[in-house]
């Protein structure tokens, strides 16, 4: 199961439990950070398809490459712009806003953490966000069920 990209609709609907659930299982199939080239600077997107955590809830018709080497914050900045400053983006910058705290902690994980370790950063961001950590268990059943990514043999909260 792939997530794909939400709808500006989805956006006004999800709370903190849908966004963490799109997020995680997008991250954990994802398996790897979202860079160009030989960088290991993270990108919202990139030409493999890939998405960080918070280019993973920016529904494909707002993407924009404006908004790619800002944080959380300055992209909500970016949303109060000419020519970002109506329509869908603004149900963006809310969704953002509403979510930051959240999405920050996720794009911390896609970003800094190494991707075998995913699985248990992402518990301990529910825990402390008080969400519930299923989607991560479900992830991992489905996968071992078509065969686990040795990307993820060494995880504590995967494998024990």
């Amino acid at each position: 199961m792939r997530p794909g990209y939400p709808t500006v609709r989805e956006l006004v609907e999800w709370n903190g439990q849908e966004v963490f659930n799109h997020v995680s299982w997008h991250l954990l199939a994802q398996g790897q950070r979202c860079t160009k080239g030989a960088t290991r600077v993270c990108f919202f997107r990139n030409a493999l398809g890939q998405e960080c955590a918070v280019g993973a809830v920016i529904p494909e018709a707002l993407y924009h490459p404006a908004m790619e080497g800002k944080n959380v914050a300055a992209l909500m900045l970016l949303l109060t712009e000419r020519p970002f400053d109506s329509g869908g983006y603004e149900v963006l910058r809310m969704f953002l806003c509403a979510h930051a705290t959240l999405l920050m902690r996720l794009m911390q994980v896609h970003d800094e953490v190494t991707p075998v370790m995913w699985p248990e950063a992402l518990v301990d961001v529910a825990e402390s966000m008080r969400l519930d950590t299923t989607v991560i268990g479900a992830f991992v059943f489905e996968s071992m069920r078509d065969g686990l990514p040795e990307r993820f043999t060494g995880a504590r909260h995967v494998i024990t």
